[in-house]
């Protein structure tokens, strides 16, 4: 009987060697989540599950294979190793396959991992859920109804043994509540959300704080109405602000740029965006929804800036893509037990700027402010941009009335390079996440 999952995962590794692998690497993921949904007070979803994986991956000639499975019996999983061996032989081969060189990742608590959630008696999260909806109601009238108010946790450990003689493992935990009212006038209806996560229970937003803010969003929303199409200066939220830097990050991915699948192939050194932008990703953030001292290569986590100044300086990489492109990983390779490894962001974030919200508004005699975006619509290749958005109209410095049913378009490229003012209200609610901007124009197409 093996005394824990690293010994576990190294025994692997060594049987992979003996049946002639020239490298092999063991991805663990064990946990347990908790899942609470309640509709108007009455609890719909109630769920609690432990959950445990392995991934295995190989490489023999240059050649990989993978497979992953829910059974640690090594009887089982040597026959799982046997059956890569044998996929291995018939893949193609590729020079850039193969584990990452070994590095040794900071030493630092990132502070990811709260025991206490571990201990939260279910009767005190559905007396917080519950609190969310009544906030919600006793806010406004016209709340009546929700489409649900969640909370959710999960904690669980990662373990991960290579042959390059890689032997790392952490813990995590996160926690969100969300609340989605529904607000009734007459025969119109506007349904809004809001929620907090964290990795520590204690540092959530009170239920109620959650529940007031979500009822307002959609109570303030009621009477919504397009505009006529103009081309005006657009103000996103930070929210919606950090849904653009979320597909911005898709399209500096190594995976992208190597397919040359992204409007910001060969633009390393270029301006493009305004100097008001720097874009960081850093997965050494303490507490950060992010966050992770390793990569799921094992690779060392760090902080880059991908454009600092409207200069882009860094595509982000993991092991394959780095060697396509002749240029070291990045530690951006993400993972569960049941995929191969694949580039995304840890932590990414545009840095605040020094105007508050409050003057970027005042600054405006006509133009959209958004809180909500729909649609996919980024041409990630072309860079065109088009999203149907809801959100209010600015009149001389202040919001005069919510706007809905209408498209703002423009090319990608022009939205960061139009950005002209950036908010000093930067707060890390997402492993995404970003300030108010002001953009100089956009076309708002509507009636």
């Amino acid at each position: 009987m093996y005394k824990d999952y690293l010994e576990f995962a190294h025994e692997l590794v060594k049987k992979s060697l003996k049946a002639g692998c020239d490298q092999a690497e063991v991805y663990v993921e064990e946990g347990r989540q908790f899942k609470l949904e309640i509709k108007d007070g009455e609890v719909e979803t109630l769920k609690q599950a432990g959950s445990k994986g392995l991934g295995l991956r190989i490489f023999k000639n240059k050649k990989l294979a993978f497979g992953y499975t829910s059974d640690f019996n090594m009887e089982g999983l040597e026959k799982l190793l046997n059956d890569l061996v044998v996929i291995a032989e018939y893949s193609d081969a590729d020079e850039c396959n193969g584990l990452p060189s070994k590095d040794v990742p900071v030493s630092d608590d990132l502070e990811i991992y709260d025991e206490k959630i571990l201990t939260i008696p279910t009767e005190k999260k559905i007396e917080i859920t519950r609190k969310m909806e009544e906030a919600a109601k006793g806010y406004d009238r016209r709340i009546k109804r929700f489409k649900s108010s969640t909370f959710f946790d999960w904690a669980g450990s990662t373990f991960l043994v290579n042959s390059s003689g890689v032997s790392l493992q952490k813990k995590d935990t996160y926690c969100y509540i969300a609340c989605l009212p529904l607000a009734e006038d007459g025969n119109e209806k506007q349904m809004s959300f809001w929620y907090s996560m964290k990795r520590y229970f204690d540092e959530l937003a009170s239920p109620e704080e959650v529940g007031v803010t979500a009822a307002e969003k959609a109570v303030k929303m009621l009477g919504a109405k397009p505009v006529k199409t103009q081309v005006v200066p657009v103000v996103f939220s930070p929210l919606e602000t950090a849904s653009l830097c979320t597909s911005l990050g898709t399209c500096l991915g190594g995976n992208s740029i190597y397919r040359k699948n992204s409007f910001l192939v060969d633009k390393l050194g270029q301006q493009v965006a305004s100097d008001k932008v720097n874009l960081i990703d850093d997965g050494l953030i303490k507490k950060g929804p992010g966050s992770s001292p390793f990569d799921g290569e094992g690779v060392p986590t760090c902080k880059k800036y991908l454009i600092e100044k409207g200069i882009l300086k860094n595509y982000l990489f993991d092991t394959f893509y780095a060697r396509k492109m002749k240029t070291k990983t990045t530690g951006n390779a993400a993972r569960s037990y049941s995929t191969v490894p694949y580039i995304s962001t840890t932590n990414l974030y545009i840095d605040k700027g020094d105007t508050s919200p409050d003057d970027i508004i005042k600054g405006i005699d006509g133009g959209l402010y958004v809180t909500s975006t729909m649609g996919a619509g980024l041409n990630e290749a072309t860079g065109d941009y088009s999203v149907g958005a809801e959100g209010f109209w600015i009149e001389k410095g202040e919001f005069s009335h919510p706007v809905s049913q209408v498209t703002i378009s423009t090319n990608f490229m022009d939205v960061f390079k139009n950005i002209v003012e950036v908010g000093n209200d930067l707060y890390m609610m997402d492993s995404t996440f970003a300030p108010t901007i002001k953009i100089s124009q956009m076309t708002v197409s509507g009636k």
